[in-house]
């Protein structure tokens, strides 16, 4: 039986899927089982999947359920020692396996470890690195507002994860509830180095930074699923319909678009502007420092 259990959901994933499947196949520790689990795909995600032909990945398909209900499903079928998560749309170093075992190994008394990353855009472009809280005691305080831990790039006890029930169910902020429930029986840690490539599309980032007025409400419910030892099933169903509205508030309030005109993307119409001043180097130096600044401010809101 493999140590490691690495779960992948992914729906439409036909964009970056490949580059996701590759990093973790080429690990530089392969002791692993790796579950895919297509959440009712309707592209190509599927075929790709299955041109592959590696004994240690299992792949399953079933009808759309969403994310939340999804990756429950998965982790039944995991039968590793420890689970390691990585979204359809990242890519993991070639060490982070082997990084994220020998913590966890050593260290008994901790029960989920993640790391640092480096942000990407859609297009693959480094364009910036968190700066996580590293120790149990910061991560605990910080974590009664929001994680601060990389899910997709996390690895944890499956006994633990057992033990608390597993995940919840709702499709926002279900790795803070189930670190939360987690850690009442043992340490976090972030390692100092980054393992994980972590993709920022422009839409989901817009949505995560603008003001809602569900969100209180939404913290309110996120609370009540880390305190409760059973999380009921219709708290489940508000929270995701809550969710949903405050989704839907959102895009109806939407007057931004982060594309420019002509299909022009806007880093390039700032670089232009930035060239005609500046210089060639000097102005791309800019861009990404502007860029690193805005994700540091970002991630430290969150």
């Amino acid at each position: 039986m493999a140590k490691i259990s690495v779960v992948m959901c992914c729906y439409n994933s036909e964009q970056y899927i490949k580059e996701t499947i590759d990093s973790v196949l080429g690990q530089t520790y392969e002791d692993f089982e790796f579950i895919i689990w297509n959440d009712g795909s309707v592209d190509s995600t599927e075929e790709i999947v299955k041109s592959y032909n590696d004994d240690r990945i299992k792949y399953f398909f079933h009808e759309n359920t969403g994310i939340g209900l999804a990756r429950s499903l998965a982790l039944k079928q995991a039968r590793g020692q420890y689970i390691a998560i990585i979204d359809s749309d990242d890519i993991c170093l070639s060490n982070r396996l082997e990084s994220e075992v020998a913590f966890l190994e050593k260290h008994q008394d901790y029960v989920v470890v993640s790391s640092q990353m480096i942000f990407i855009n859609e297009f693959g472009e480094e364009i910036g690195y968190s700066y996580s809280f590293l120790y149990d005691k910061v991560i605990r305080k910080k974590m009664l507002a929001a994680s601060v831990m990389a899910h997709s790039g996390c690895m944890y006890r499956k006994s633990i994860y057992d033990k608390v029930g597993g995940y919840s169910g709702i499709v926002l902020g279900e790795d803070h509830v189930l670190f939360s429930r987690m850690m009442k029986y043992g340490k976090a840690y972030n390692l100092p180095d980054p393992l994980i490539k972590y993709r920022i599309r422009n839409m989901s980032m817009m949505h995560s930074v603008m003001n809602n007025a569900y969100l209180p409400i939404l913290n309110e419910f996120r609370q009540k699923f880390i305190n409760d030892v059973n999380i009921s099933d219709e708290d489940v169903v508000i929270y995701n319909r809550l969710y949903s509205m405050s989704k839907r508030s959102v895009e109806e309030t939407q007057t931004v678009s982060l594309a420019s005109c002509e299909n022009k993307r806007f880093e390039d119409s700032l670089l232009d502007c930035l060239r005609s001043i500046l210089g060639e180097q000097l102005s791309k130096r800019i861009i990404v420092y502007i860029k690193s600044l805005l994700l540091l401010i970002y991630y430290s809101l969150r």
